[in-house]
């Protein structure tokens, strides 16, 4: 019999990447990776340990490659970093639908990771927000992270106005400044 071809840690993580895109995160196990893969279980979890290890490995992967996507659109759209952010998880979860419960969750829960008074303090830095008293902000904070949520289910369900980078983005602008300014024309 060949020996099972040996995978690195960076190459197991990779395709586990892959396989939370096309299957979802709920879906991650360690005996449909190994198949998915081709190995047994073994280097999996010889690399990880748990799978909530590698779970958590991959959620880390899955934000950093959507900190990429906020820093290209921050750049090319000239957006705040705040409403990249949220573009870039409506935009991701359209792309790629069976990730974005995991990014979603990543957000919004799972590990804590984007915390609410950074949020805030990320918020702080668009002239037109940088006035409102505390409570305020906070409130137009959490109404923009909601908007948002529903806007990367929807996305991910293929419910789009304007299915398309620059039509999300659009949306999300427009959107964002009636729920935050009552319509008013000032640009994040």
């Amino acid at each position: 019999m060949p020996p099972k071809p040996s995978h690195t840690t960076e190459q197991i993580l990779s395709l586990a990447c892959n396989y939370v895109k096309t299957n979802g995160i709920e879906n991650l196990n360690a005996r449909s990776l190994a198949k998915c893969i081709g190995v047994s279980t073994t280097p999996i979890l010889r690399n990880f340990g748990t799978m909530e290890s590698l779970k958590s490995e991959v959620l880390k992967s899955l934000k950093t490659e959507l900190d990429f996507k906020v820093i290209e659109i921050h750049k090319t759209y000239t957006l705040s970093l705040w409403m990249a952010r949220l573009c870039a998880m409506v935009i991701q979860s359209w792309l790629e639908p069976l990730a974005a419960k995991a990014i979603r969750g990543y957000f919004w829960g799972q590990d804590g990771s984007l915390h609410f008074d950074e949020y805030v303090e990320t918020m702080k830095m668009t002239p037109v927000l940088r006035t409102w008293n505390p409570e305020k902000l906070r409130q137009g904070a959490f109404r923009s992270l909601v908007y948002t949520a529903g806007m990367v289910d929807y996305a991910a369900q293929g419910y789009l106005y304007q299915p398309s980078e620059l039509g999300i983005i659009l949306d999300m602008k427009d959107a964002l400044s009636k729920l935050l300014l009552g319509g008013n024309k000032n640009e994040f």
